[in-house]
């Protein structure tokens, strides 16, 4: 009779000590509410294009209205020995 209060002791501690590391896991990659944007990854994608102001076309200072030139660019590599280096060229994209 004791032998079985104490395994059923033990398996009760051994549950609850279980599930309270469980519970503090952290939650991450999860879209949640206000949780701040990682926008890293999307500079880190080749396939990617980029528009970068190159200008200011035309502006009505009035208004608060104008007109921007942008540029398109996108990542081309270059390789130099065990080194590959990635850098925006002008002009690419579709």
């Amino acid at each position: 009779m004791k032998n079985g209060s104490l395994k059923k002791l033990g398996l009760t501690i051994f549950l609850a000590g279980f599930l309270s590391i469980s519970a503090e896991a952290q939650l991450q990659e999860i879209d949640i509410l206000n949780t701040p944007v990682d926008i890293s990854k999307d500079f880190a994608d080749y396939n990617n294009t980029f528009y970068f102001a190159d200008e200011l076309v035309d502006f009505d200072p009035k208004s608060g209205r104008g007109t921007i030139k942008y540029l398109r660019h996108e990542y081309q590599s270059r390789q130099a020995f065990k080194n590959m280096l990635m850098r925006l060229s002008s002009g690419g994209g579709q």
